[in-house]
């Protein structure tokens, strides 16, 4: 408030009528520059002509001993303020238009200082008075420099005004008071323009505010991600923007004039509820999880939002109808709720794998004590080995839980995978059975080096070939093959898999002429333990 009153006007001075906002008062400046110039240049054009007119007036009206001066003046007057009008239309410089329109004022009463001085003084006066009243509201100078103007003038005036001794006391007070009515009139009117055109000003900065925020509300409506209905007060669609045409596949004209189901007032109707109604009623936003029908008849899950718009009397005049498809969110709710569930299932092999590991510890030690003791035949040697390879091969296993529950040690390391492969190959090929066919193509032109862990890379191997073995079970000629070879990644596949770098990738392919896997599980051929 204190600042408001110090200002003035809204931020205006009351002095000077400025902007107390420096960048308010150099953009208004910058605003009115066009109109202030071209009204200086029409000024000085309005002027001439008027001193053209008057040259031929004092022809006939002036006495006979400065008629042909006064004439002349006259003219002469008029016909450079013309051409100074015309020369300033190619001219876009402030300056330069102030100080022709200042000049023109001067050079005025300079001429009716010496039209005063051939005898007769009355000239000065009546023009004077006129052009006192012209520089403060027509001539275009800010409020500033017209008072710089009206102040030269009033001592040019006082020294004319003593200098011309014959007046009389009444006549002088009768001048005096005359030059101040115009000093007076003149500065009114122009302090009233220039206040109502730095409101007018300030109306049209509100105006384009207004216009602008508008229309950033119209591009956010029309550029939002969810799908937007308005409605009148009754229910009826009245907008829909593009959203809902690309969500739905209806266009606005097809649903214009319709009432959204989540609005229609039907008690059979599963969108409408008392509770939206009561919560609508008391001024607050309603929402609810819905399955919406596209235009082709496909469903989709939907989280609706209802609002009410009030007017300032707090009527409700209309409603708006937000739509925003769930069905990512679903899945991404779906997977979490996964990696929760896998979490958990971790955590629980994590603790049953190390008992388990430590048992089989114990297991691996009696069978080594056991190898080594007194009188053991060989048959019951070749017994034990068959039982500490599968205790190992359990403690492989454990590892892998552990691996899975992220609590066991995961060596990523650089190895060749050329040789890695065939020494894959090679020991899984002595546990197939004779009849399934074995095939190897691991031939590359040039070694790959990648990173990671041995250990796991090789039992992911052996999985895949285990599945391979147990498709193949019923066919006639069974067959599988394990491949390697190097690869360029496609654009697609990068888009699918934004995380994959380098220009080149290894391929690890297992394939068999086997049943397959069915569709409906594929969605499920990277859990763990399906």
């Amino acid at each position: 408030m204190a600042d408001q009153a110090k200002t003035g006007f809204g931020g205006m001075s009351r002095l000077t009528l400025r902007f107390a906002d420096a960048p308010a008062e150099a953009s208004y400046q910058a605003f009115i520059a066009g109109s202030r110039q071209l009204q200086m240049r029409l000024a000085l054009l309005s002027v001439g002509v008027l001193y053209c007119m008057l040259a031929g007036l004092d022809r006939v009206f002036m006495p006979g001993v400065v008629r042909h001066a006064s004439s002349v003046m006259h003219l002469a007057q008029g016909i450079w303020l013309c051409l100074f009008a015309f020369s300033l239309f190619r001219s876009r410089s402030q300056r330069l238009h102030e100080s022709v329109v200042i000049g023109a004022v001067f050079v005025a009463w300079c001429l009716n200082l010496a039209l005063s001085s051939m005898g007769h003084t009355g000239l000065l006066f009546g023009e004077s008075y006129l052009m006192l009243i012209w520089v403060w509201m027509i001539s275009g100078l800010t409020l500033i420099q017209a008072a710089a103007v009206n102040l030269v003038f009033i001592a040019l005036f006082e020294a004319v005004v003593i200098a011309a001794s014959p007046f009389t006391i009444p006549q002088m007070v009768s001048h005096q008071f005359f030059v101040f009515c115009a000093v007076v009139l003149g500065a009114l009117g122009a302090y009233l323009t220039e206040y109502y055109r730095r409101q007018h000003y300030v109306g049209l900065q509100q105006v384009s505010a207004h216009a602008t925020a508008l229309a950033k509300l119209s591009q956010a409506v029309e550029q939002s991600g969810e799908a937007i209905l308005i409605t009148d007060s009754q229910a009826v669609i009245e907008y829909a923007n593009p959203t809902f045409t690309r969500l739905t596949g209806s266009q606005p004209e097809e649903v214009i004039g319709m009432i959204p189901a989540v609005l229609e007032r039907d008690a059979g109707n599963p969108f409408s509820s008392r509770e939206m109604w009561v919560t609508l009623a008391r001024g607050e936003v309603w929402s609810g999880m819905f399955t919406e029908h596209k235009r082709d008849g496909s469903a989709y899950p939907a989280l609706i939002s209802v609002a009410p718009i009030h007017d300032g009397a707090g009527n409700v005049t209309h409603y708006v109808v937000t739509q925003k498809d769930m069905t990512e969110h679903q899945r991404l709710e779906g997977q979490l709720r996964h990696a929760q569930k896998m979490e958990a299932i971790g955590t629980l092999v994590g603790g049953i794998a190390h008992d388990f590991n430590n048992t089989l510890a114990g297991i691996t030690g009696n069978i080594y004590l056991a190898k080594h003791g007194r009188g053991v035949s060989g048959e019951t040697v070749e017994l034990l080995e068959r039982i500490e390879s599968l205790a190992f091969r359990s403690a492989n296993i454990v590892k892998q839980l552990l691996a899975f529950s992220r609590k066991g040690i995961i060596q990523m390391q650089e190895m060749p995978l050329d040789p890695f492969m065939a020494e894959v190959a090679k020991l899984y090929a002595v546990t197939l059975p004779e009849n399934i066919a074995f095939l190897c193509e691991l031939g590359t032109q040039e070694a790959m080096t990648i990173r990671g862990d041995a250990g796991q890379l090789e039992q992911a191997i052996f999985n895949l070939l285990n599945n391979a073995r147990d498709a193949v079970a019923g066919a006639r000629d069974p067959r599988i093959t394990l491949g390697l070879e190097r690869t360029v990644p496609s654009e697609k596949f990068r888009e699918a898999n934004p995380t994959v770098q380098g220009e080149a990738l290894a391929c690890i392919r297992v394939s068999d002429n086997g049943c397959g896997i069915g569709p409906e599980q594929m969605a499920h051929i990277f859990e763990p333990f399906y």
